[in-house]
């Protein structure tokens, strides 16, 4: 068994509230403890970040259904990496719905001075 942790970023369709970012994170936390996945999204009006981790299989399935998602677009992978063990066992899915709030959880994983897609790649670590 094959465990990957796929990180990215992408921006947030115009429109999207909070309330309907809230709702996602419930589902998620629910199909995603099914299919043995874990990770966090992070979340402004404008961009999310999002890491997901489990079996390769099914990460690369999951990834594919995410990015057929009308929430968002313009969808950046800044990381695809094997680990030994999925990092966020507790969490079907944690959330942190403002980024800049909680800018200190986001600079635990990431160094970057703009969250966006387009600085992402030059700047993940």
């Amino acid at each position: 068994m094959s465990i990957v942790q796929l990180i990215y970023a992408s921006s947030v369709s115009e429109g999207l509230s909070v309330m309907e970012i809230k709702v996602l994170v419930e589902k998620a936390q629910i199909s995603n403890k099914a299919l043995s996945v874990t990770g966090f999204l992070c979340a402004n009006s404008q961009y999310f970040l999002q890491c997901i981790e489990g079996e390769e299989v099914v990460i690369d399935a999951l990834f594919q259904k995410i990015s057929k998602d009308s929430r968002h677009h313009s969808i950046t992978i800044l990381k695809k990496r094997k680990v030994e063990s999925q990092q966020f066992r507790a969490w079907s899915m944690g959330a942190v719905l403002d980024i800049d709030r909680h800018r200190n959880i986001v600079d635990g994983f990431f160094l970057m001075v703009y969250l966006t897609p387009r600085y992402c790649q030059s700047t993940i670590v």
